[in-house]
């Protein structure tokens, strides 16, 4: 079987699922409520039976990928792969170079933000559950890549704590062999879990900490194998902080930030990593995206709404206060911008310079015309792509794309009749 390239699957995907921007191609599973109002404890115990169902599954015979990848079964989240698309000007000729695992929520949006506190609190509270979630990510992923031998890559996210656990780092060497070179694990920017300062103490910078700590860790395991990315990139010099609850609770980039794009591509840490990533809100402003860029960017809620671009935003990654004017306001949002384009311009100079096998990932959609106007035709990935934040089964990037339920079916579509209703 051949990969489908990026227009191809954008057309065969929204051919079956016009809506796939803004809802899940995953069945969606019937709540009590809304999850924006279900109580943490309410929306753990949904995740955590998800969880064991898959579990379940898999103890009766079923492998991990076709487990973890299911897209019709009724429950809170599964897994999915977002893809990673080579930069080119011409869809139909850009090639899949790589995707990322993620949690694909069953409910009516992408907002995996409104599990992210489960995440958090099952790390923090209940390891053996939380790293029962990891493995099966990463043994779903490495099935995938032995059934699929033709794929290129798929990606897991692991905290600077998750990496100095035992038991994740062989999991991680494990999964390794199995699919050596093709299993890729980044190194992820979150430190407010409650193991990091036992861990990683408080004496010193973040940077020293992780430098003495975290470094020979990771070094040592690509001595063993390991292909390893340092993700979500940003840059203090023009991000003081990381989001508005960063400002709110005085946390600079440089402080809570794991993977400050200095600490990243300095001597002492940048031969450790295959590849990089750069974070979505640089991307964004560095190429001044907007939902002002196109109708695609505007049917999708994080440009749609101003996510990172509205004044409370900007005054709160800049550390400044919100200008009243809205001329000023404007003025603050370019400043942002311009700041964002010389570092990332810079950065990707710096890159070239630099032993990395793999290609830098932009973290978004590259808007048309920046292909060429940034240098980024061939050398880049873009992450997302066409299809934003929508992630899907491996099989699907091969062109074996199921029917929609009758609830995403275009009008027109035969499948509406075939199909039972949810």
């Amino acid at each position: 079987m051949e990969l489908l390239t990026q227009k191809e699957m954008f057309d065969a995907v929204s051919a079956k699922f016009p809506d796939l921007l803004t809802k899940p191609v995953h069945r969606l599973m019937r709540l009590t409520s809304p999850l924006h109002t279900m109580q943490l404890q309410e929306k753990t115990d949904l995740f955590k039976s998800a969880l064991q169902d898959m579990l379940a599954e898999i103890s009766n015979g079923k492998n991990a990928m076709e487990v973890a990848y299911d897209t019709e079964r009724s429950r809170l989240w599964s897994f999915g792969l977002q893809p990673m698309w080579e930069v080119s000007s011409d869809k139909q000729q850009s090639k899949l170079l790589g995707t990322e695992s993620l949690v694909a929520l069953h409910s009516s949006s992408w907002a995996v933000g409104l599990i992210l506190d489960v995440l958090d609190h099952l790390f923090n509270t209940d390891v053996e559950v939380y790293l029962q979630f990891k493995f099966l990510e990463i043994r779903a992923a490495a099935t995938a890549l032995e059934v699929h031998p033709t794929f290129p890559s798929i990606s897991v996210n692991l905290r600077p704590s998750e990496w100095m656990m035992t038991e994740v780092q062989r999991e991680v060497l494990e999964a390794t062999r199995r699919a050596p070179g093709r299993l890729t694990f980044e190194l992820t920017e979150y430190t407010q879990d409650d193991h990091f300062v036992r861990l990683f103490g408080e004496e010193g910078s973040l940077a020293r900490r992780l430098t003495s700590t975290l470094l020979p860790v990771l070094r040592r395991l690509r001595e063993e194998g390991v292909t390893l990315v340092a993700d979500d990139m940003l840059p203090h010099g023009v991000y003081r902080f990381g989001c508005e609850n960063a400002y709110r609770d005085g946390r600079r980039l440089g402080d809570c930030h794991a993977t400050e794009c200095g600490l990243m591509l300095s001597d002492e840490w940048a031969d450790v990593f295959h590849g990089v990533k750069i974070g979505l809100e640089w991307v964004m402003h560095a190429m001044a995206i907007t939902k002002s860029s196109g109708a695609d960017y505007a049917a999708v809620p994080l440009y749609a709404r101003n996510v990172k671009d509205n004044p409370t935003y900007v005054a709160a990654v800049t550390g400044g206060r919100v200008p009243e004017e809205e001329a000023d306001r404007m003025l603050a949002l370019q400043s942002l911008q311009e700041a964002a384009a010389a570092s990332l311009r810079d950065t990707l100079g710096e890159l070239k310079k630099r032993p990395l096998s793999l290609l830098p990932v932009l973290e978004g959609t590259v808007p048309p015309g920046a292909a060429a106007s940034w240098g980024l035709e061939g050398n880049a990935k873009e992450q997302g792509g066409m299809f934003f934040e929508a992630r899907f089964p491996p099989a699907w990037f091969y062109g074996r794309i199921p029917e929609a339920p009758l609830a995403q079916a275009p009008a027109n579509s035969p499948c509406k009749r075939r199909l039972p209703t949810r």
